[in-house]
């Protein structure tokens, strides 16, 4: 019998003769715990001169709750940006740094095809927090993302990746004069 498996970074299917079962759900696993989080304004701006252009408290809030005791993934921008965040494991995603050019309790990665290496099999859910780079390569392995719309028009140099061809809105998690915080599922 013939099994599939998704090639992970490649975002296509392979088939693969002879591969154990424990493999296949190994890796389908892997990849349902990948959830993007991220907060953009009307015009897809995520960041400008490497920060964030606004500051919602309340987002944080939610930020801080859904990363807790998980894992986050991050470019080397976006961790020169917020460093390391309490509670949570963090991996780096870059070509220049060094695992000795940064704290000792954040895993460094030159590129993304060792992620998978890095991440464990206990059960957390694997954040993708940013950079723009990051959720370009990163989206077709998310199965969620969660989205904050800041209502306003903002100058950036980062931008979030159009994503509503494979993904549907399930949830509104909140929504006021501000801000507009939803879930997607993948399609």
């Amino acid at each position: 019998m013939r099994l599939f498996y998704w090639a992970l970074f490649k975002g296509r299917l392979r088939r693969r003769n002879g591969q154990k079962k424990r493999l296949v759900y190994r890796i389908c696993l892997t990849v349902m715990r990948y959830k993007a989080i991220v907060a953009m304004s009307y015009n897809r701006v995520i960041g400008k001169d490497n920060a964030i252009p606004w500051r919602i408290s309340e987002d944080l809030k939610f930020f801080k709750k859904l990363t807790m005791g998980h894992i986050l993934v991050m470019g080397r921008k976006t961790y020169d940006s917020v460093g390391v965040l309490p509670g949570r494991s963090t991996i780096v995603v870059s070509r220049s740094k060094t695992k000795s050019e940064i704290l000792a309790s954040v895993e460094v990665v030159d590129n993304l095809e060792k992620l998978t290496a890095l991440i464990p099999n206990d059960g957390r859910n694997v954040f993708i927090c940013g950079g723009a780079e990051i959720y370009n390569q990163t989206l077709d392995l998310c199965s969620e993302i969660y989205l904050t719309t800041v209502k306003q028009i903002v100058e950036g140099d980062a931008f979030f990746p159009v994503f509503s061809d494979s993904f549907k809105l399930v949830e509104e998690i909140e929504n006021n004069e501000r801000f507009m915080i939803q879930r997607f599922n993948k399609e």
